[in-house]
């Protein structure tokens, strides 16, 4: 916990939930800061086991007054501040605490007892804001019961004739009534947001909502885990999650908050989200808001303080399930889980195309900012027609890199694709079960030969049936940044992005294809080629949006084969 990553722009944004009206005003939000900084030197001092002053000593400047203030005032009342801390923790020994909590408390308790010149109103919203943005929702909750139990422990020890008691003083005083109703308050919006997960088999994990209001009291879809650490905004406009639930592996969400370059897809896809920890206050230079906002503009539902890593174990252990969420009651919830039917058999593609093609510079915007503006830059010489299962941007700015591209809806007709006599077809990624949507596979099967054919995912797996193959079923799926698949030809490993619940099922020897790329986790089958017609696939994302390069030379090699293909003929 640096110095910089708690300075990082926390007084431009104010807290969505939680916080009284008293804690919003210039001062306070210049206190924050102050604020923030001794939390940081007060971990600091904890974690290498090194004096106050020696850590203040360590910083470039002087600290501001009002955090030397603070932090002299917590090293003088530490005795007292620290028995509190014993008397009211019962979770943990002080020894046990949590050191950021551990800090958090000192100051807290420092200022509702010792200070003044804070109203507690504010000093109890402030170790519980700071509290949210530095630990986790349920130490934000402990700490408001610790120092709601110190506040009531002054208040019992006030004089009967009215008198302040010692150490507390006449701005705290005026102020009981207020944090009363603050802490009223809290508990009621807390209690107001309380939710829960249920899956099918009755499974159920507690939180809080956050994000929009679902019409129906409820969101429901299959529960799958992605163990991506970034790029939080691209999977959920990814088209490729509709009928999905998505849990974030990762414990901090929101960090870097939202920004429009990074949506994959106006399409509504998936069905709502599951967190660890919502950070309600991210810091990126990029970022136009937050991902709570984005959240309710997409009308998506989301949930969190939930036990991400139960979650995923349970749904390792079972198999990806259907779930759903809200502020139902249990019974309620599982009743919506069991009628929905998931994503086995069901056409999700219809969903998430296009209803009319479009050329990828239409929504890309200025191709410069792919293809760079050096005045020697190569012009595009290539056409090729996209297939929209549930395209993405990061995946037409790949392609448009060297080729114009028309993206064209799904059930577009092969002679329709002919007809625009493109040098190639780009099979894209798309959600669901290609099973259940057989003329795709169809209508690819009259393109094979007649021009070169890349798939991905989705795309991947439509160019196999077309071939011959058959599709599976994985158990959990493969969701996230960072998948091993190994190169057959090279034998090199790809850490590859990954997000799909189908496969291809392994091929006989007499297979007309061969296959490239394996996964080295459950050693399914990653990438396949029929090099005498130009066709081949990948399962995985080599746009890596989000998620590691290592693939995106793919790409170049897609453009070799349209090369290739139009030099033979």
């Amino acid at each position: 916990m640096s110095q910089t990553n708690l300075n990082a722009d926390s007084d431009e944004q104010s807290s969505e939930a939680e916080v009284s009206s008293s804690s919003n005003t210039p001062l306070t939000r210049s206190r924050r800061r102050s604020r923030e900084l001794a939390l940081a030197l007060l971990y600091e001092a904890e974690c290498k086991q090194i004096s106050l002053e020696e850590a203040i000593a360590n910083q470039l400047a002087p600290p501001p007054e009002f955090t030397a203030a603070l932090l002299q005032g917590v090293a003088a009342n530490a005795a007292s501040i620290d028995a509190k801390i014993q008397e009211h923790t019962q979770k943990w020994d002080i020894e046990r605490l949590p050191k950021v909590d551990l800090a958090l408390l000192r100051i807290g308790i420092y200022e509702v007892c010792h200070n003044q010149d804070v109203p507690v109103a504010v000093a109890i919203d402030e170790a519980v804001e700071l509290a949210k943005q530095y630990s986790t929702q349920d130490s934000s909750r402990y700490i408001n019961g610790v120092l709601s139990g110190v506040l009531k422990d002054q208040r019992a020890e006030a004089p009967n004739d009215g008198g302040p008691a010692q150490g507390v003083g006449p701005a705290q005083k005026a102020n009981t009534t207020a944090t009363a109703n603050s802490l009223a308050a809290k508990s009621h919006s807390v209690a107001h947001r309380s939710g829960q997960l249920v899956l099918r088999d009755g499974t159920t994990f507690s939180g809080e909502l956050f994000g929009a209001q679902p019409n129906a009291g409820f969101a429901s879809g299959e529960v799958v885990f992605n163990t991506s650490i970034t790029g939080y905004q691209e999977i959920l406009t990814d088209p490729s999650y509709a009928g999905q639930i998505i849990t974030f592996t990762y414990p901090h969400i929101g960090n870097y908050g939202i920004t429009p370059q990074d949506i994959e897809s106006e399409v509504q896809a998936c069905r709502g989200i599951v967190v660890r920890h919502l950070t309600m206050r991210p810091s990126n230079w990029r970022a136009t808001g937050t991902l709570n906002e984005q959240l309710k503009a997409l009308g998506l539902a989301a949930i969190s303080d939930i036990d991400t890593r139960r979650l995923t174990r349970h749904i390792r252990q079972f198999s990806s399930m259907v779930g759903a969420f809200g502020a139902l009651t249990q019974a309620e919830l599982l009743e919506a889980a069991n009628a929905e039917p998931g994503t086995d058999g069901i056409d999700l593609v219809s969903q998430v195309s296009c209803a009319q093609p479009y050329m990828a510079d239409d929504v890309l915007g200025d191709v410069s900012d792919f293809l760079g503006d050096t005045p020697d830059a190569e012009p595009r010489t290539w056409r090729i027609v996209a297939y929209d299962f549930g395209i993405k941007r990061t995946i037409l700015r790949q392609l448009a890199s060297f080729a114009e591209v028309e993206v064209v809806p799904a059930a577009t007709p092969y002679n329709e694709v002919l007809a625009r006599q493109p040098h190639g077809v780009f099979l894209s990624n798309g959600p669901g079960d290609p099973r259940c949507s057989p003329e795709l596979a169809a209508n690819v099967e009259n393109l094979l030969g007649e021009l070169p054919v890349f798939g991905i995912c989705l795309g991947h797996q439509i160019l196999a049936q077309a071939l011959g193959a058959e599709i599976i079923k994985l158990p959990f799926g493969h969701h996230g940044g960072n998948h091993p698949v190994a190169n057959c030809a090279t034998g090199e490993v790809e850490i590859t992005a990954q997000n799909h619940n189908f496969a291809v099922a392994s091929p006989s020897p007499s297979a007309p294809f061969e296959v490239t790329h394996l996964n080295l986790n459950d050693h399914t089958v990653e990438g396949l080629k029929a090099a005498d017609i130009f066709a081949w696939g990948v399962q995985y994302h080599p746009e890596a949006g989000p998620g590691p390069h290592d693939s995106r030379y793919l790409f170049a090699e897609f453009r070799q084969m349209l090369e290739a293909f139009h030099k033979r003929s």
